[in-house]
């Protein structure tokens, strides 16, 4: 009788000291779990924050939110080789037909490289210049780019307003494939004159992808072409957030919302488990994109 006692006893005391083990366990486990949480979300801001400000032209969201398109650095812009009038009523240069074409250097231009703030606070609404320092890459050390990367037959080409007229768009018919310099052909007149030195945005060649999947990856794509290679930035992450990270009540939204030249990353994390047991973790960012040297 004593020794059932005794081992009555001595298997309550282990299994007091076993859920006490297990409980401890399981807190450090989700403690762990948590901090590396943390960790890939900070990681995934600073990292998308850090291409954003180094990203030649304003980056593209789609329209659920969920992507996030940026052009790198040295993809930039090709420069306008000589006055080429593309306008009917002036003496055509390159003309084809009722094509057009025009003459463009493969070198990229000047192009931004970082956005910093000398101040503290972050943005929420206009800045005075006095508040941001910009910084720009002289095009003799960027690396030279082919049209071919920068455009494609098909894309639409934006030739940015001059002193000659607006903002004009046109369509590439082909390019020519000699070395060095090249010549787009458009397909239509554009009715416009593109004084030298021109810079023209690139409309195709790869673009980083972010991308929230929908089971929980935060993906990179260094080529949005290929769609097959890339590397994932933090896992568990909610499609749809919380506008306010503390606040459980508060609306949803989507990862990846711009306004003019703000990006405001909202990233929270949905670990597994019951709805009752998770521990939301959510990183709020407002990065401040000035990425066009053609803009004011």
């Amino acid at each position: 009788m004593e020794i059932m006692v005794a081992m009555t006893i001595l298997l309550l005391a282990m299994g007091i000291t076993m859920v006490a083990f297990l409980s401890v366990l399981k807190r450090a486990v989700h403690s762990e779990k948590m901090l590396k949480g943390a960790t890939e979300l900070r990681y995934a801001t600073d990292y998308i924050t850090q291409v954003m400000r180094s990203a030649p032209q304003t980056p593209v969201v789609s329209t659920g939110g969920l992507q996030l398109l940026v052009a790198p650095a040295n993809l930039g812009y090709a420069t306008v080789l000589g006055t080429t009038w593309i306008d009917s009523v002036h003496n055509v240069r390159g003309s084809k037909s009722n094509q057009r074409m025009l003459h463009l250097s493969n070198v990229t231009p000047v192009a931004v490289v970082a956005s910093i703030f000398r101040s503290t606070a972050r943005p929420a609404g206009a800045l005075a210049s006095a508040d941001v320092s910009i910084y720009f890459k002289d095009s003799s050390t960027l690396p030279v780019v082919d049209l071919n990367d920068l455009f494609a037959s098909g894309d639409t080409l934006t030739i940015p307003s001059t002193v000659y007229g607006q903002t004009t768009t046109g369509v590439i018919n082909n390019i020519s494939n000699n070395s060095g310099n090249k010549t787009l052909t458009l397909t239509a007149n554009l009715g416009v004159d593109v004084p030298d030195g021109t810079k023209i945005p690139a409309t195709a060649g790869r673009r980083l992808l972010f991308e929230v999947r929908s089971g929980g990856d935060l993906r990179c794509y260094p080529d949005s072409r290929d769609l097959t290679k890339f590397f994932v930035l933090a896992r568990d992450i909610d499609p749809a957030p919380l506008s306010v990270p503390s606040n459980t009540a508060s609306a949803r939204t989507v990862p990846f919302v711009i306004s003019g030249r703000y990006l405001t990353l909202n990233l929270q994390q949905l670990p597994t488990g019951t709805a009752a047991g998770r521990t939301v973790q959510g990183v709020q960012t407002t990065a401040f994109t000035r990425t066009d040297p053609l803009l004011p």
